[in-house]
């Protein structure tokens, strides 16, 4: 089992509040962030996470990349 830090508890306690609810006010005030601008950089680490594993599947069943809510 690998060591886990503070820090990456954080994140997956962020990652497990945004995922349910959607709301970034919710869980800027579940991690007692000032700002929102912190909170928005939790959250952008899930997107980034979520379209990363989503194309890796889609390569792996012989989709092509599935675009995410980033592309223009």
């Amino acid at each position: 089992m690998r060591h886990v830090n503070i820090h990456q508890t954080r994140h997956t306690y962020a990652r497990i509040i945004f995922e349910d609810s959607g709301d970034l006010i919710e869980t800027q005030s579940a991690l007692d962030h000032e700002s929102q601008a912190t909170t928005r950089a939790y959250v952008h680490t899930v997107a980034v996470k979520k379209d990363k594993h989503s194309n890796r599947i889609a390569r792996r069943i012989g989709q092509r990349r599935i675009k995410s809510s980033n592309d223009s």
